[in-house]
């Protein structure tokens, strides 16, 4: 999916635990929580990926720092990564269980530019012509304003890029024109 076969192994064996017990929901916010702490803690991060450092004692760790907030099937998938030494891989494994959820969910991920910022209502009625086109139950668009865009939108997701900004015509329009050996 991601392009990653060592997160893509690990968030699936994940997926398939929360899926089969019903905790899925509540073990991707642990990853989630989990990924942001190794991003925000350096020394953590650190000291866990440390080949150094026995797999023993990081398991004894990480096990003092996550036994109150963490459910056992989580602090048991961090110890494996840790004696795996695939602590280095979390964050993309984050992002690889985020991108199953979304696919189970039938949720679609993407972004919109836009010279100016675009109103409730503009982005509903674009979600809902992203939703037709995709057949996706739910679009979520991230937005960014993009004042280079001169007018117009850019819509992104997956492999999928809808470019109707009035910067892309006139490059296109320019283009050929150099192209015919025009006046640029």
């Amino acid at each position: 999916m991601i392009g990653n076969p060592v997160a893509q192994a690990y968030a699936d064996a994940l997926f398939a635990i929360g899926q089969e017990d019903g905790s899925f929901d509540a073990l991707q916010e642990e990853l989630r929580t989990f990924s942001e702490l190794l991003r925000s803690q350096d020394e953590l991060r650190i000291f866990l990926q440390a080949p150094g450092i026995a797999s023993k004692k990081k398991v004894e760790v990480a096990e003092a720092i996550l036994e109150p907030d963490f459910s056992e099937i989580f602090r048991n998938f961090v110890s494996v990564l840790i004696e795996k030494r695939r602590v280095g891989q979390v964050e993309m494994i984050a992002t690889v269980v985020a991108a199953l959820s979304d696919q189970v969910s039938d949720i679609l991920r993407g972004e919109i530019y836009s010279a100016v910022e675009l109103s409730e209502e503009k982005l509903e009625e674009i979600r809902a012509l992203v939703r037709k086109h995709t057949g996706k139950r739910e679009v979520a668009l991230a937005t960014n304003v993009d004042p280079s865009l001169i007018a117009g939108l850019v819509i992104q997701y997956g492999d999928t890029r809808i470019d109707g900004s009035l910067k892309n015509r006139l490059d296109t329009v320019r283009h050929s024109l150099q192209s015919q050996g025009g006046l640029l």
